[in-house]
């Protein structure tokens, strides 16, 4: 069996910030993620890995190597939303520098940091806030590269299952960010109908539990649907799976014209 015990998608949609107050139809999101918290609390990985369509850098790849992740956030594009939002996670350094290490020798151009002035992006928080309740589950953010492409992404996933497999830790991988993403003004708006047979198409593909399958789909799923980050996130969630697994669709609802859904995907006994 894979050391990769767990994969979710999970949405980050900036109105799910404060769970006291989130409003329809986004409470289908809240519901989702507190599912997939139930999932999580059951495998209790050593390490869960975040990718975050919202930790967007240019040129190189960055994982957050940091002990402790803590501070609070406002989003630039939305402060109004996510305002100094709290959050407070231990991080995992072995495996953020062994996972740079690794990526770097197969030329992935990931470089690993420890910085207390940074600030961990809405796209981590909001979905790790959910995810992990009370527990106190190290975290270890990774982010998404504008220029590199999806087979890159790919690749870096399954360099996180190699070395979750040498460190001998179970982990889980997070891909924060939605499907279909023509986003537009109307926060409770539903994507077109044709993205929504994208995503749905999409999710069918990805619940014949076979890795290769979902890769092979995954470009025309991208380019069809104008999904998130280029589907990066998605990507590097696939790499790191196993080449068989089941999935657990949760829920699936609109934020702003995109498509959001939350899945849990299990690794199957090969």
């Amino acid at each position: 069996m894979s050391n990769v015990v767990l994969g979710l998608i999970a949405p980050h949609s900036p109105r799910l910030a404060r769970e006291d107050a989130v409003p329809a139809p986004f409470d289908l999101m809240v519901r989702g993620l507190l599912s997939l918290r139930e999932d999580l609390a059951r495998v209790r990985p050593d390490v869960t890995v975040l990718v975050s369509s919202h930790f967007l850098t240019t040129f190189l790849l960055y994982v957050d190597a940091a002990a402790r992740h803590q501070g609070r956030v406002t989003a630039t594009e939305c402060p109004d939303l996510v305002s100094s939002l709290p959050y407070d996670f231990p991080g995992h350094p072995r495996f953020a520098h062994a996972l740079a290490e690794a990526a770097r020798a197969q030329e992935i151009p990931l470089m690993a940091f420890e910085n207390p002035d940074f600030v961990l992006d809405y796209g981590t928080v909001v979905p790790a806030r959910y995810l992990f309740g009370e527990a106190v589950r190290p975290l270890v953010p990774v982010s998404v590269s504008i220029v590199g492409s999806l087979e890159e992404a790919i690749r870096l996933g399954r360099v996180v299952a190699q070395v979750a497999e040498r460190l001998d830790l179970r982990v889980a991988v997070v891909a924060s960010g939605a499907l279909s993403h023509r986003v537009v003004r109307g926060p409770e708006r539903w994507p077109e109908p044709e993205d929504q047979g994208w995503d749905q198409r999409f999710l069918g593909v990805l619940g014949e539990g076979d890795r290769e399958r979902a890769l092979e789909f995954l470009p025309q799923f991208i380019q069809a649907a104008s999904v998130e980050a280029w589907g990066k996130h998605l990507g590097f969630l696939l790499g790191a799976m196993p080449s068989r697994f089941t999935i657990d669709f949760k829920t699936y609802g609109p934020s702003s014209g995109s498509g959001n859904a939350s899945v849990a995907i299990y690794p199957t006994a090969q």
